[in-house]
């Protein structure tokens, strides 16, 4: 799979649906890493069962940058739930 056009998204629900359909079901820790190198997000280590990542998106204000937040919400080692919303991140 190519990589996503991450700022063309202009809704959470639509990057979390295209997240959710290019992770294998029952998807693992390892897998949502690989998928985040594959993306160029910027991804933390799990932390309390969650990893966190980021790409930029895009935020319809003149001389404001956004960024995709995404959440990956971990039960053992598979993927419980997934949150994304947008964030600005200044000037």
């Amino acid at each position: 799979m190519g990589r996503l056009r991450w700022k063309d998204f202009q809704e959470a629900a639509d990057v979390r649906r295209a997240i959710q359909v290019s992770l294998p079901e029952a998807a693992t820790s390892a897998d949502v890493k690989r998928f985040g190198v594959e993306q160029q997000f910027e991804c933390s280590e799990m932390l309390d069962g969650v990893i966190y990542c980021s790409t930029p998106a895009r935020s319809g204000l003149h001389f404001v940058s956004a960024k995709w937040l995404i959440k990956f919400y971990f039960t053992g080692d598979h993927v419980e739930r997934i949150e994304v919303e947008k964030g600005l991140i200044g000037l």
